[in-house]
């Protein structure tokens, strides 16, 4: 029969055994599957941006490239190869002004070509308001 002493003894060894194999499994994986412990110092993700609840902005740093990347749940887009790098860490709000800035620049000139018609539809309504609001005039 065995002692209450001996008992609790073996239920202490047993859960040291258990907390042992946790920790090693844990290990192993992250060893040998290339987990969140290794570092890659060719591939990292420089900054990025969220856009929607799935849909983000990201610099990928690729050796010494850089490469502007559209990320959704379903795929990974190349939107462009940067020309000059982006040093995320000068100071805060830096790198959203340039990403801003490059973003901007390929639609620049259809936002200005749409912006001048909205302003010429919309001086045109205004003219047709006055005349209607003065048609003693």
């Amino acid at each position: 029969m065995e002692t209450p002493a001996s008992q609790s003894l073996e239920i202490i060894f047993s859960l040291a055994l258990i907390i042992v194999l946790i920790v090693g499994v844990g290990w192993m994986m992250r060893r040998f599957s290339g987990g969140t412990g290794v570092q890659n110092r060719q591939l990292k993700i420089v900054a990025a941006i969220s856009l929607g609840s799935r849909e983000k902005i990201a610099v990928v740093q690729v050796g010494e490239r850089q490469i502007l990347v559209g990320i959704t749940a379903q795929q990974i887009n190349t939107l462009l190869e940067l020309d000059q790098t982006i040093d995320v860490s000068t100071e805060n709000g830096e790198f959203a002004r340039k990403l801003q800035s490059l973003l901007k620049k390929p639609a620049q000139e259809n936002f200005t070509a749409d912006a001048k018609r909205h302003d010429n539809d919309t001086q045109a309504a205004d003219e047709q308001n006055d005349q209607k609001a003065a048609p003693g005039r």
